[in-house]
């Protein structure tokens, strides 16, 4: 996951670069100079690598993800904790016994001082 973040990070460095190149002509009211079209040429050819690279490893990331729930499905008999057996209601009422009832008085509100 460390890499997917760095790559996309890098990713938006270009396209940042790229917006910058774009900007400045915008603003100055021309086209891009051959210069500045050649760096945006190479950004953009970076930014190609950099989105197969992305694609790669998302890829990846999912492949190792199946895997993990793969293997964890298939030892999820050796890990399961033993049955709870089925109890009945009665033997559940012999195991705890009832509580004294509380009586109303207990719960009413108490006048608040004013």
């Amino acid at each position: 996951m460390k890499k997917l973040t760095q790559l996309k990070n890098r990713k938006a460095a270009i396209v940042k670069a790229m917006r910058a190149i774009s900007d400045k002509a915008t603003n100055e009211e021309r086209v891009l100079s051959e210069n500045e079209q050649a760096a945006y040429d190479q950004h953009k050819t970076e930014l190609a690598q950099v989105d197969d690279r992305i694609a790669r490893e998302e890829e990846l990331v999912a492949f190792e993800r199946d895997s993990i729930i793969q293997a964890a499905d298939d030892g999820a008999d050796d890990l399961a904790p033993p049955p709870i057996p089925p109890t009945s209601v009665e033997s559940r009422a012999k195991q705890w016994p009832t509580a004294p009832k509380a009586s109303p008085a207990r719960f009413r509100r108490r006048a608040s001082p004013r």
